[in-house]
């Protein structure tokens, strides 16, 4: 917060001693102080800028400083309603070797005095080396920052609508070093201005909280929001640990918040995320050889696994099986087909090989032919046999294989002594030949008798 000048608050002064290092000696030098920004950043601290200004018409070389501030009695706590006091260097200064890191100052509140007053130096040597001088140069009319600097209280808070009364005391001469060297010249700050800040009523706080649903009921895409009101800044922390002011990606459900002001105070409040629709899954199991197309979202899948598709808050879950297609088989016979079978993923061979010929001969051999794929009969009957007698006969034996000849020559028949039998293969008959001797003549005494032992007729 900047304040506005004035001469004189509530009686409380400030005093500060600078320490400074001239470009030029011999003459007054005269300058302006001013505490600018006062804030009150929480109702236990206040923080504020010191500023120089070099009005006079030479440079100014800055070395050291002493600054007192005087504050407002009124704006403290009773005793027993803190803990401590505390004012210190926040950051900010023209002139880094002054305050801390590279220097470490002491800061002393006096509150038991009359007036109060907080006290900080930083010594008379911090740009002094040797006989050389390191302190920066303030050209005429410049102004420098001497640093941000707080003061709190610590286990308790100032009293609220009291005002904190920070004014610089222009009755206290400041002391300045000519090229700094240990020769002084003493002046008076020609103007101040002050810090005339209202501390800030107690701590307060209140939220108000939105939603937004997520999609579906399973779905961590819904939103929650809260907005703050009262001691700012505020800080915050949710049911599931987050610390911003609103959460993303949460699924539906009650979440609290606790807002937390600055001095302390906090309020809890809870919202609620929904969501747009019910989350379904829909499972299925499938099989297929080869490919499979899904109608749910009309992909087409070759190899087996679990896919999904999302519609809405409705999940389809597929459980696939894809079995690969085994190869044509090679090497059919003849009279075999291979057929693709769908259903069960494999090649159906039909066909069998035609049934072998019956009744062959038992001179004749069915082989069966790949090539025309049909049964070869080969084999023929024995030739019959040639040169048989006239009364022989040859029959084919189907038992053995093989002719059977059969017949016998008709018995020579019985021949009277005169006579011969020759056997005509022509008639495949007998021919009987010869005749009995004729009878002789005979005496009358005689008798005539043949004699078939002799052929003499006596």
């Amino acid at each position: 917060m900047k304040t506005t000048p004035t001469k004189n608050v509530r009686g409380w002064w400030l005093s500060l001693l600078f320490v400074l290092v001239f470009g030029s000696v011999g003459y007054a030098q005269v300058g302006q102080m001013s505490l600018q920004n006062c804030e009150a950043t929480a109702a236990n601290r206040i923080e504020f800028d010191v500023y120089y200004k070099n009005t006079t018409t030479n440079s100014v070389q800055y070395n050291s400083t002493v600054i007192r501030i005087n504050y407002n009695a009124a704006m403290m706590p009773a005793t027993g309603q803190f803990t401590s006091l505390a004012w210190g260097y926040v950051g900010g200064a023209t002139f880094p070797n002054s305050w801390p890191p590279i220097n470490t100052p002491t800061f002393t509140v006096s509150n038991g005095t009359n007036p109060r007053f907080l006290t900080t130096s930083t010594g008379t040597g911090i740009y002094l080396n040797g006989t050389s001088c390191a302190a920066p140069n303030i050209a005429a009319g410049d102004s420098i920052k001497l640093g941000r600097f707080f003061f709190q209280v610590n286990g308790g808070t100032f009293v609220a609508g009291q005002s904190a009364g920070f004014v610089f005391n222009t009755g206290a001469n400041l002391v300045g070093y000519n090229n700094c060297a240990s020769v002084t010249s003493s002046f008076l700050p020609a103007k101040v201005t002050y810090c005339n800040l209202t501390i800030p009523s107690a701590c307060t706080v209140s939220a108000t909280t939105s939603a937004t649903n997520a999609t579906c009921s399973g779905s961590s895409n819904g939103s929650a929001s809260v907005t703050a009101s009262g001691s700012s800044p505020f800080t915050y922390l949710w049911s599931n640990g987050a610390t911003t002011s609103s959460i993303s990606g949460v699924a539906p459900g009650t979440y609290s918040v606790t807002v937390t002001a600055t001095g302390g105070c906090t309020t809890t409040s809870s919202v609620t995320v929904g969501s747009n629709g019910t989350t379904a899954t829909n499972n299925s199991t499938a099989s297929s050889c080869g490919s499979y197309t899904w109608s749910v979202n009309g992909s087409t899948y070759t190899q087996s696994g679990t896919y999904s598709s999302v519609s809405g808050c409705t999940t389809d879950v597929l459980t696939l099986t894809v079995t690969t297609p085994p190869s044509q088989p090679t090497n059919l016979a003849c009279y075999e087909t291979a057929t693709f079978n769908q259903a069960t993923c494999s090649w159906d061979v039909t066909g069998t090989q035609p049934a072998a010929p019956t009744g062959l001969a038992c001179y004749e051999t069915a082989s069966f032919n790949t090539t025309s794929c049909s049964w070869v009969v080969t084999g023929t009957q024995p030739a019959a046999p040639t040169g048989l007698a006239c009364y022989e006969t040859a029959s084919f034996n189907t038992q053995t294989c093989s002719w059977d000849v059969t017949g016998t020559q008709p018995a020579q028949p019985t021949l009277a002594c005169y006579e011969t039998a020759s056997f005509n293969t022509q008639t495949c008959s007998w021919d009987v030949t010869g005749t009995q001797p004729a009878q002789p003549t005979l005496a009358c005494y005689e008798t005539a008798s043949f004699n078939t032992t002799s052929v003499l007729g006596m």
